[in-house]
């Protein structure tokens, strides 16, 4: 099965995300699926000021699977900056094949793997702090981060045979 999705949201008052009580926290976007089968769900999450204390001063961003359904996927993702005028200004892509389950940690033939272990895949350092807030970069409109990440590939559902004794 082939499945592409689109899915936009922003951070509203992103100034005050960088005062020093904020610390390294993360904010989560709404879940996002695919209409041909909603069991596919994935969801970013921002650290606005890094997700470890060596990825401070950057925005670091993470595709996470949502799902807890054993299936073997292609994906490609990018996640994109959109400007004032709505047109992506800023842009990091990846590409691989994971192995997703709900509970097996084991990659299969030594592909990435989402589990509930390791969730997420992205970048500790998608974008520094000073040039998302450089002004004449025009990342932030308002005070407001607008991000759009674009998920497509395939996917193959993988069943297991259990016996019962």
């Amino acid at each position: 099965m082939s499945y592409s999705l689109v899915h936009k949201f922003t951070l509203k008052n992103v100034s005050s995300l960088y005062r020093d009580d904020w610390g390294m926290r993360g904010i989560q976007s709404n879940e996002f699926y695919s209409q041909l089968n909603d069991q596919l769900r994935f969801y970013v999450v921002v650290y606005p000021n890094g997700y470890r204390d060596e990825d401070k001063g950057n925005l670091s961003m993470f595709l996470c699977y949502s799902s807890d359904v054993d299936l073997k996927m292609s994906v490609r993702c990018n996640i994109s900056i959109i400007d004032g005028n709505r047109n992506k200004q800023y842009t990091r892509g990846m590409w691989s094949e994971w192995r997703v389950t709900g509970t097996n940690d084991t990659p299969l033939d030594d592909q990435e793997v989402f589990n509930p272990k390791q969730p997420a895949k992205g970048y500790h350092k998608y974008i520094s702090v000073s040039k998302l807030r450089d002004k004449s970069n025009g990342y932030l409109d308002r005070d407001t981060l607008t991000l759009c990440c674009e998920v497509s590939g395939k996917c193959t559902w993988i069943q297991y045979w259990t016996t019962l004794t």
